[in-house]
């Protein structure tokens, strides 16, 4: 399978650009570590519906890396859920980075060479 890479300036960027083609929707994990000892999902801020990892494909992601801002580091994920929704997924990358939702990801097959997708800032 060709995968296209795309390279864009900065994270603003890479989202408008995402968003027009075809990945609308923002996504957020919710669920794990709460009380209730609830399974992480991630939830569409768009529907309100919520995935399993086995629900979700990443069909690209972009990290991004600030050349003098440490903080600047991030990364973003082009998803599509089981049924046809696409939206995408932001979280920082290195000393920031959401422990629990890196532990999501990891179980969400990824469609895309990961090479293709490291940004400079």
């Amino acid at each position: 399978m060709g995968t296209i890479a795309y390279n864009y300036v900065g994270l603003v960027d890479a989202l408008n650009d995402l968003k027009a083609r075809g990945y609308p929707g923002d996504f957020r994990i919710v669920g794990c570590g709460d009380d209730n000892d609830e399974s992480c999902r991630l939830q569409s801020d768009t529907s309100g519906k919520t995935y399993e990892a086995s629900q979700l494909v990443i069909k690209e992601h972009y990290r991004f890396e600030g050349p003098s801002n440490p903080d600047d580091m991030s990364v973003a994920y082009a998803i599509e859920c089981e049924g046809g929704e696409k939206g995408v997924l932001v979280d920082a990358y290195g000393t920031y980075s959401s422990r629990r939702l890196g532990e999501f990801i990891r179980d969400i097959p990824i469609l895309m060479d990961p090479g293709e997708g490291v940004q400079g800032g």
